[in-house]
């Protein structure tokens, strides 16, 4: 037996060799041992290959412990260590580089011969081997690299990790195995399959899963008595601790991973028409929970892929939106599951050097991948919310902005199909890695392209106010110079009246005057010069089509939030008010406008040829074509949005209503977290 031993205290190490030496040679086993001091002295040492056993201590100058343990596991995969420490801080990382024992330098004395006799044992263990013949050549496969054995008409197939591609073919039959292999851990499952329970995870519902990834049938007639043995060899060989945790900790990542769907369904979706959308979802994920451990369901398999699909369809009916948006969202959350779940697996394998199919069996991953889910699921939800509020991006811009997180999609499906049988190796890691790392990168661009697009929008329509405004200042300007004209030639005519004493007709004329005054001129008075400009330039546009607009204000002088907004809400309102009003009989619009000392109340309501079929929470969407509402009411969605503002419409009694209440202690909500 060839045995390394690697310390800076080459005294210790000494004694350790001597230790090791004396075991051994008491029990009839050869020993050839090798002492090292540092790590770069170890991986020089000749014929490194025929080691089988290493003692490693974990503080060294230079490459420590772990990382030399890495190096080794790499040239020598069956090499078993053990570390051997001062300090019991490194205790949980030794682990994880699947160190065989962790030994305290102060306790060496007692735990080292305890320690030895399970090496032994397992060491004794690798040398059983199965012999089989074949071609006039006989052949010893080790035990422990044999995963199953399948009978395929006169031949058996020995399978090892890689899953479907048997270890070796020879001539025989299952009745003919050597009872040796069923005195080791190994069990027949079915009538074709024997299995070594040292790599079987669970049996359950009629199927055995093995570490590799491979599922087998198991006898219906015997399940019963084939379940009890392999729950009797778990419990003599395997903690049931360790594998209760395992499961609980599968079972979190599910719950974590549903409810950061359910995250990204609202904030794409939105409240449907369903009340407490939410509350249903979590009831389902809870369902879904519960179904799985009912029964015994594994993870990262081909029916919890399908029933987190079905999950995810379910769910999205219970928001709002239409179906395609519905299917979007269910795209989104597929990509972002794929996403997350081969970055941690590839990056949790790389780091612990355990093959990517097996990283799923380790608790430290599935924690990982609780927190990667919960931290992508809050930031994709957080953006997808913000890009719903501006609805900036056309669906060709959005289709075209979806084409690389595509293309790393089936990246990223290439590699779980091809990569899980090894670890993962640094390019493969770095590979799945960036490719999340720049999906994300990619959505800050689409976030930023967004914003420029919507600053665009706004930069645009309040060029298009200030126009209006201009134009209602130069309209109030040429109608001041007519009614100066206007005043002039009055008062010549009442001086003449009064020249011939004609006191009467004098009285008469002013009557008439006022009354054709106060006929064509509508007085705004919100104190504010700009609401009303534009206010008035609506009036006399609405007066022209035969609308009549009333107008019930308050004082708008001290508004706590930009007037120009204001101006975008009221004046397309009216627009669209006065198109539909237009073509209805009698042909109003009412707009009123209080404020008390927490909102400022709108309401505008119209007549309409006909009710309207409305979606709940949205405003309807139609062209100047059409008759009805609809023209720049995205920018009043993006107002009102912005200022947290609610807002409901109505048509009913071919009436149109739209109420709205806007906060007094406004602040951009744009800006605000999900």
């Amino acid at each position: 037996m060839h045995i390394l031993i690697c310390d800076d205290d080459a005294a210790f190490g000494a004694r350790m060799a001597e230790y090791v030496t004396v075991y051994f040679t008491a029990r009839s086993v050869q020993v050839h041992t090798a002492v090292c001091t540092s790590a770069a002295e170890v991986l020089a040492t000749p014929g490194l290959e025929l080691y089988q056993l290493a003692f490693l201590d974990v503080d060294m100058p230079g490459a420590n412990g772990m990382v030399l343990g890495r190096q080794l596991k790499q040239k020598c995969p069956g090499l078993m260590l053990v570390y051997v420490s001062a300090y019991l801080e490194f205790a949980l990382e030794g682990y994880t580089v699947n160190a065989y024992r962790y030994l305290l330098k102060r306790d060496i004395a007692r735990t080292l011969p305890k320690c030895l006799d399970d090496l032994l044992a397992a060491l004794t263990d690798q040398r059983k081997t199965l012999t089989v013949h074949h071609n006039r050549t006989e052949t010893e496969i080790p035990l422990d690299q044999i995963y199953y054995l399948e009978s395929d008409l006169r031949q058996i197939n020995v399978y090892g990790d890689i899953a479907r591609q048997p270890i070796c073919t020879y001539y025989g039959k299952i009745a003919d195995l050597p009872p040796m292999l069923y005195e080791n851990g190994f069990l027949q499952v079915s009538r074709s399959d024997v299995v070594n329970m040292k790599y079987v995870r669970s049996i359950r519902s009629y199927r055995a899963l093995l570490k590799n990834g491979v599922e087998l049938s198991v006898s219906r007639a015997g399940y019963a008595a084939i379940q009890n043995a392999y729950l009797e060899w778990k419990g003599q060989y395997v903690d049931e601790s360790d594998a209760f945790a395992e499961m609980m900790l599968g079972h979190l990542v599910c719950l974590v991973q549903g409810n950061a769907f359910i995250l990204v369904e609202w904030a794409y979706l939105g409240r449907g028409k369903l009340r407490w959308p939410v509350l249903w979802a979590e009831l389902l994920c809870m369902g879904q929970l519960g179904l799985s451990l009912a029964t015994g369901m594994s993870f990262f398999n081909v029916q919890s892929v399908l029933l987190n699909v079905l999950y995810l369809f379910v769910t999205a009916q219970l928001f709002g939106g239409t179906f395609a948006d519905k299917l979007t969202a269910c795209l989104i959350n597929g990509t972002m599951c794929l996403l997350v779940e081969n970055t941690v697996n590839y990056t949790y394998s790389w780091f612990t050097g355990v093959r990517t199919g097996e990283a799923w069996q380790h608790p430290g991953c599935l924690i990982a991948l609780c927190a990667a889910n919960l931290i992508v699921g809050a930031a994709v939800a957080h953006s997808l919310y913000s890009w719903n509020q501006k609805c900036a991006l056309q669906p060709l811009q959005a289709l075209v902005m979806s084409f690389f997180p595509g293309v790393a999609v089936v990246l990223n499906i290439v590699l779980m199909v091809t990569g899980t049988q090894q670890p993962a190796t640094r390019m493969t890691m770095l590979l799945t890695f960036g490719m999340s790392v720049a999906v994300l990168v990619h959505i800050a661009i689409v976030q930023m392209f967004n914003d420029q697009v919507v600053q665009r929008q706004n930069s645009r329509y309040r060029a298009q106010l200030e126009q209006q405004r201009a134009e209602a200042l130069l309209d109030s300007y040429t109608e001041q110079r007519r009614l100066t004209h206007e005043f002039t030639n009055h008062m010549t005519a009442l001086t003449a009246l009064l020249d011939h004493g004609d006191l009467k007709g004098a009285q008469a004329y002013i009557a008439s005057v006022s009354k054709t005054v106060a006929a064509g001129t509508t007085i705004m008075d919100t104190h504010n010069p700009l609401l009303d400009s534009i206010l008035s330039k609506k009036y006399e546009e609405a007066a022209k089509v035969g609308v009549n607009i009333y107008f019930d204000l308050c004082d708008l002088k001290r508004m706590p939030f930009d007037s120009m907004d204001m101006v975008i809400v009221l004046s397309n309102l009216l627009d669209n008010a006065t198109r539909a009003a237009a073509q209805a009989l009698p042909p109003e619009v009412h707009v009123r406008i209080r404020k008390t000392p927490e909102e400022y109340l709108i309401s505008v309501r119209n007549r309409v040829q006909e009710d309207l079929l409305l979606e709940e929470g949205k405003l309807p969407g139609t062209t100047k074509k059409e008759s009805g509402h609809g023209m720049g009411l995205a920018n009043v969605q993006d107002v009102l949005r912005k200022y947290g503002a609610e807002y409901t419409v109505s048509c009913r009694d071919r009436w149109f209503r739209f109420t709205c209440a806007i906060p007094c202690a406004v602040h951009d909500m744009s800006t605000d977290n999900l």
